[in-house]
């Protein structure tokens, strides 16, 4: 049941008791009758007349600036923190989980991509973490060249670049049998 057929439901259900209160007390069967005509359209009003009172409380404490709670505004910094937490716990494979459970949920925030990046570094996926670093620097428009996460992406393309094994390196060394042979 949705949120807005549920307060309908409960206003329309308080509001009958209320009458039915009133009806005990007074015995005044015109103003239960005017109370029931009243019921529906008031209980499908509420929900609207509750949210604006909450978005006026938002604008009292928060000012202009606020808007919705979104998943970058409540729930993101939680998971950012428990995927931390994995990685210093060494679990790196729940954070590479996290990281890419956030990044789905929130695809434009760069910090995520960038620390799954680094966390595919430590766990040995160099080709992984390549492809994140070259994802982050295709941002260089978007966020600007200047951007942390375009800087070091950059830096740590090159680094990976060099500790991956080049095409022409792989075919330069012998294979296995062929090294076998020689001794």
């Amino acid at each position: 049941m949705d949120d807005d057929r549920q307060i309908r439901l409960w206003f329309q259900v308080f509001l009958s008791l209320c009458l039915a209160m009133i009806y005990i007390g007074t015995g005044q069967i015109g103003v239960v009758i005017v109370g029931l005509l009243l019921i529906p359209p008031l209980s499908f009003a509420l929900p609207r007349v509750l949210d604006r009172v909450s978005s006026a409380g938002t604008f009292v404490i928060y000012g202009t600036g606020y808007s919705d709670p979104s998943y970058e505004n409540r729930c993101y910094q939680d998971d950012m923190d428990k995927a931390k937490r994995l990685v210093r716990e060494m679990r790196l494979h729940e954070a590479i989980w996290a990281y890419r459970e956030i990044i789905q949920k929130a695809p434009k925030m760069c910090e995520a991509r960038f620390k799954l990046a680094r966390v595919y570094q430590m766990a040995g996926h160099l080709g992984l973490a390549l492809h994140e670093y070259n994802r982050l620097r295709n941002l260089r428009d978007e966020l600007g060249p200047n951007h942390v996460f375009v800087l070091e992406s950059e830096r740590a393309i090159e680094e990976l670049r060099g500790m991956l094994p080049r095409r022409d390196d792989r075919e330069s060394k012998p294979s296995k049998p062929d090294f076998e042979k020689r001794q």
